[in-house]
């Protein structure tokens, strides 16, 4: 279990940031749910030692990692809280620099975004938008992305489709590895 603990300033403003990120206390403990109900993170207010502690599992996607973690900073900035995350180890970057929850995220994310997509050059794949409707299916040529608060997100793709080679651009545009041909 892997966890981060806000060291809150403000503990008053704690409830308030918790229901920012749509929690409501329950018996000292609340949870984070993702699609489908799914437990991401359990939450404890300790108000003795003025902390708010986040627990959660090493066995996440990333898109539940970066839940975790704009919860993090949200409760951090509305409480003024300082952050200790030395015990969220999620890997290494590929200079063997670790890689946690908040610190290097937003180098962890680039690197596993930068890995995953380059592996999907020239495979077939799909383009979805930020509804996860589908815009078109194809060969990956190439895509450009922003880092945008901290997350990562495609901004223009190319692919080659039935009517050849066709470039796409939006928002938070989202390329899926596909086994059709």
């Amino acid at each position: 279990m892997l966890s981060a603990t806000i060291l809150v300033e403000d503990s008053i403003n704690v409830p308030v940031a918790l229901e920012a990120i749509g929690i409501s206390p329950t018996n000292n403990k609340m949870g984070i749910y993702s699609q489908k109900g799914k437990e991401l993170a359990t939450i404890k207010h300790y108000n003795k030692n003025h902390t708010v502690e986040l627990r959660f599992s090493g066995n996440l996607r990333l898109e539940e990692y970066e839940i975790i973690h704009n919860a993090i900073i949200t409760l951090a900035s509305a409480t003024s809280g300082k952050i200790d995350d030395t015990n969220s180890l999620l890997g290494y970057l590929g200079n063997a620099e670790p890689a946690y929850i908040v610190t290097n995220w937003v180098k962890w994310t680039l690197f596993l975004n930068e890995a995953k997509y380059k592996t999907l050059e020239g495979q077939k794949v799909k383009l979805l938008d930020v509804n996860n409707e589908e815009l078109a299916s194809g060969i990956l040529v190439d895509y450009q992305y922003e880092i945008i608060n901290d997350t990562f997100s495609i901004t223009e793709c190319t692919l080659i489709t039935t009517f050849g080679e066709r470039k796409y651009t939006g928002d938070k545009l989202k390329i899926e590895p596909t086994d059709r041909w």
